[in-house]
């Protein structure tokens, strides 16, 4: 369903402000209007074509642009999608004049959300990738969030789960640490598919996580996506009756944002949630409440589940309108995948015809490059002179710019080396630590383990028939003690060097050692992986355990937590893990630099890594981003 849709008014780059005061006067309109939005609607849509009226008449571009766009924004929140498409086609003439790339991106942008509200799923996907190149292209991070929100959007749409949590990740990659409100959402949405993909506790988790961060931002629109989520993971664990009293807050909320689409949907859903309970009534009047708001706005996907309930109801009810009903729904289905098939039909034509006048100008290029052919020839010989002076010229700049060139790359391979050299004492202190530890841990296995074998073996010897009863208890305390000394010794050799990292792959390496956590301590660890299995260099692999292992048991010790999640994000040879806990937190500028963190951030500039620290009162995250290098892909 929409992600990030109708919201990007709020975050606009601001163009260099005019001077002039009339292009001032028009900017005190827009924030005008911009307030307007929610709570007076038609007025806000007056108030933009005074702008942009005004705007043409100073030839204000900027200005023209902006009331295009927001006016778009305001007629797709009221469900007016055909003419909020027509408006954002309009603003993009007005940004190119105004030389504001970002700005034609966000109506792009815009324009996939109209496709995608309307169901057009495959007229989204070019806006989408055309406005995220432009982001790119200016390294706009904020705006890429929104862009790779929106195509995870599609993509769930299409039920592409994996490649829906990929994207959404790779938003979350470049969602700014400061940028609260799009971290929120991303998390809302994360939730909401993996309640799709049946992770209830791991849903539950995104959810609540994203309901914690509200809690300080205040932002109804978030307000509303949590209690619809939380609607959406009580009906899945089959609890209708909460489901209900959450859906029920998100509709009221949905009329506090002004928007149709959530409105419709919600219906939709308190109508599924009352005819599970058995209440027909509200069933039929909540799912007949959500055709009215989806004929009206011409949304067919929530038309065709809607008609798809209420056959259903009909048919529990008895009412013969069941099968009319059902295949009404089937009807506005196909209608859905006819109109997909003759998109890609129209796509095909645009490209016959493209090709076609590509050919025709090409003919006539042809034809005028030999009626200059004869003019060119005429003029060559006295051109030669001058061209070799040219060339005389530019080849003694290209010698002068040859040597600094190999002056820079010399400079280049010092720093270079450096760099190497400082990572070679890193992997050899590294490399010395990892071996102490074997040699410890083998020390311990192998000596002291043994002689606590040994004399436990020499104790149980004893007849402890010769002995009396307060002789007899102590004997039995001292095996006991002993046993929980071999114990001890086999869990600290294990810690100095798990044999489930030279045994088993990184992954298999992780996961049994948050299993051993979880059956140790009463901390609950999740332990997730996204992206593309990836074998690397065994160096970076205990490397990255090593972190992981340090970051969990300073949880352990410190945090008082009750639960974490440790998550790695694989792609494009990169990866990133992600260490949460929902502990006390810690002051991060204050916090002592003790033996553990010192450790991680060795590794962490062994593996040439950023790391990346956020804690308040309700827990702590650490995000590192590691460049891979991996031996082989599977």
């Amino acid at each position: 369903m929409k992600t990030f849709l109708s919201i990007l008014s709020l975050f606009f780059i601001c163009g260099a402000s005019s001077a002039q005061i009339d292009s001032i006067s028009i900017q005190k309109l827009l924030d005008e209007a911009f307030e307007l939005e929610t709570t007076n609607p038609p007025q806000a849509i007056k108030i933009y074509e005074q702008v942009l009226q005004e705007s043409k008449q100073i030839n204000y571009h900027l200005g023209a642009f902006r009331a295009l766009l927001y006016t778009g924004i305001v007629e797709s929140n009221l469900g007016h999608y055909d003419r909020a498409l027509e408006l954002y086609q309009s603003a993009i003439p007005f940004s190119r004049k105004a030389h504001y790339e970002v700005g034609e991106a966000s109506a792009k942008i815009n324009i996939g959300n109209v496709f995608q509200f309307k169901g057009n799923l495959r007229m989204a996907i070019d806006p989408y990738l055309e406005g995220a190149k432009i982001y790119e292209n200016n390294r706009d991070s904020a705006h890429l969030v929104m862009a790779y929100a929106n195509l995870a959007g599609l993509y769930k749409s299409l039920d592409n789960i994996p490649l829906t949590l990929k994207t959404y990740q790779k938003a979350l990659y470049y969602c700014p640490a400061t940028d609260s409100f799009n971290q929120c959402d991303i998390y809302n949405n994360i939730g909401i598919v993996l309640l799709q993909d049946n992770k209830l506790d791991s849903a539950y988790f995104y959810i609540t996580k994203a309901q914690q961060m509200n809690a300080e931002l205040g932002n109804q629109r978030q307000d509303f996506f949590i209690h619809r989520n939380l609607g959406e993971y009580y009906s899945y664990r089959q609890q209708y009756m909460p489901a209900i009293q959450h859906f029920t807050q998100a509709l009221s909320l949905s009329k506090k944002i002004n928007d149709a689409f959530y409105t419709n949907e919600i219906h939709f859903l308190i109508g599924q949630a009352y005819f599970e309970i058995g209440n027909m009534d509200l069933a039929l009047k909540h799912t007949r409440l959500a055709i009215q708001w989806a004929e009206r706005h011409q949304s067919n996907e929530i038309l065709y589940k809607a008609h798809h309930n209420l056959a259903k109801t009909y048919h529990h009810l008895g009412n013969p309108k069941d099968f009319a009903t059902l295949a009404l729904s089937h009807q506005i289905k196909d209608s859905m995948i006819t109109e997909k098939y003759l998109l890609e039909i129209a796509a095909l034509e645009t490209l016959y015809e493209s090709k076609k006048k590509d050919n025709d100008l090409m003919i006539k290029d042809l034809q005028i490059d030999q009626n200059k052919t004869a003019l060119i020839k005429s003029k060559a010989q006295t051109l030669t002179l001058g061209i070799i002076g040219l060339i005389l010229f530019f080849a003694s700049i290209i010698g002068w710019l040859y040597f600094r060139q190999r002056q820079y790359n010399k400079n280049q391979q010092i720093s270079s080396l450096k760099e190497r050299q400082k990572i070679i004492e890193l992997e050899a202190i590294i490399n010395g630590e990892e071996k102490e530890r074997h040699r410890l841990a083998q020390d311990l296995h192998d000596g002291i383990n043994g002689d606590l074998s040994v004399i436990k073996y020499k104790l149980t010897s004893v007849n402890i028939q010769s002995l009396n009863p307060k002789e007899t208890k102590l004997f039995q305390e001292s095996i006991q003690l002993l046993d929980n000394a071999v114990e001890q010794v086999r869990r600290i050799s294990h810690n100095l060097a798990p044999p489930a990292l030279h045994n088993f792959n990184l992954i298999e390496a992780i996961e049994q050692y948050c299993a051993r956590i979880n059956s140790s301590t009463p901390l609950n660890i999740s332990f997730q992986v996204f992206g593309d299995i990836i074998h690397l260099h065994k160096d970076q692999e205990t490397a990255i355990y090593r972190i992981i292992q340090e970051l969990i048991n300073n949880i352990v010790k410190h945090a008082q937590a009750t639960e974490a999640i440790v998550q790695l994000n694989i792609f494009d040879n990169n990866m990133t893990i992600t260490v949460e806990d929902n502990g006390k937190g810690f002051d991060v500028k204050k916090v002592n630099l003790g033996m553990g963190l010192h450790n991680i951030k060795s590794r962490i500039a062994f593996l040439q890594a950023e790391l990346e620290v956020h804690s308040n009162s309700a827990g702590s995250t650490f995000s590192i981003h590691v460049p891979l290098t991996p031996k082989n892909t599977s």
